[in-house]
């Protein structure tokens, strides 16, 4: 820094020759030297968040049978390929579909009938011994 207090007319009263009066700007550059890299990197920061944000929005639209139409359409991918995958596609919801079907069926076997007492208490079996022989 290029200042240099007095401590002599500090301490007769002189504020003038005081650190803090004598030094603010000198000290008030370095630590804008020091501020406006952290500033330009807070500013690039935001920008990137935002441009992130901006990128999982445009992909919560995204819907994969559009993007295989648009696929067939520029000529990336045959129609024998997207009826492959379409093909498939049913199969999976079809096997998903039925195997929802017995979870559900097995749900309804298990559920306690009205009348039915044994389901809902827990069964003890208890065995007698057996008489011993003389």
């Amino acid at each position: 820094l290029n200042c240099c207090p007095s401590e002599e007319e500090c301490d007769n009263g002189n504020l003038a020759g005081c650190p803090f009066h004598r030094c603010r700007v000198e000290i008030l550059k370095n630590f804008y030297k020091w501020a406006k890299p952290m500033k330009i990197a807070a500013i690039f920061i935001c920008v990137f968040t935002f441009i992130l944000l901006i990128l999982s929005c445009l992909l919560i639209c995204y819907q994969e049978r559009d993007a295989i139409e648009e696929l067939v359409r520029i000529g990336a991918l045959t129609e024998q390929d997207a009826e492959r995958m379409r093909r498939y596609r049913d199969q999976r919801l079809e096997r998903e579909r039925v195997k929802n079907e017995q979870l559900k069926k097995v749900e309804v076997e298990n559920r306690p009938k009205v009348g039915d007492r044994q389901r809902g208490r827990k069964r003890i079996n208890r065995v007698s011994p057996t008489p011993s022989e003389p």
